[in-house]
């Protein structure tokens, strides 16, 4: 879901698709290493997707497969500040997203304010904080004022930025809550509150040792 009101989906934290399944995307992460050309063109007619590793030599493949219209776009993910900045540096085609750890007790301020600065979207996955935010009593006395639900006041906290979220969800009920999130918002004051539970915490990787 992005801030705009267009929807964009994924499958959980650090494994999302930055612009639908079926699309021909890129995505570099820290893990995997990109394959020889067949295998990647394979990749991506099977999957739509493909998923490459922090190298200078990758990303000039993603490049050469953008501009020659293989791929939309090329997004990152777990990119810190400096990572970003170095990649800025030395690239030809800027990641068009970039997905991390985002909410309240992680609202990575600096990374927010280069993104838009740079025009590379936002993602956010464990937007609840990995389910930990939810019984905070902050989250709890924002959700009572507006007459929603914890996760709503969660996604909307991000969403209020313009930062994408990724919900995922098996149960129907909750389904539908995670749709309602376009006709309210978050006011100065509930902004305020959530804004004191900033402690630079991660519950998932935190990715700021990877050089």
């Amino acid at each position: 879901m992005g801030g705009g009101g267009t929807p964009s989906t994924g499958s959980g934290a650090g494994r999302g698709e930055c612009f639908g399944e079926g699309t021909p995307t890129a995505k570099q992460q820290h893990t995997l290493t990109l394959p020889p050309e067949p295998r990647w063109r394979g990749q991506l007619s099977a999957r739509g997707s493909l998923y490459a590793s922090l190298k200078t030599s990758n990303w000039r493949v993603l490049e050469q497969m953008h501009h020659a219209g293989h791929l939309r776009a090329i997004g990152v993910s777990n990119y810190t500040l400096g990572h970003l900045q170095e990649l800025l540096a030395h690239c030809r085609v800027p990641p068009a997203v970039l997905q991390v750890e985002f909410h309240p007790e992680l609202p990575q301020r600096e990374l927010w304010d280069f993104c838009q600065q740079h025009g590379i979207h936002l993602q956010a996955y464990a937007s609840l904080g990995c389910g930990q935010l939810l019984g905070r009593a902050e989250v709890g006395r924002v959700a009572e004022r507006q007459g929603r639900t914890p996760a709503q006041v969660l996604l909307r906290w991000a969403l209020h930025q313009g930062v994408g979220v990724i919900p995922k969800s098996v149960s129907p009920t909750r389904l539908a809550e995670n749709a309602q999130l376009w006709d309210w918002d978050l006011s100065p004051e509930d902004m305020a509150e959530l804004g004191t539970m900033d402690c630079s915490r991660h519950y998932c990787w935190d990715p700021s040792g990877v050089t």
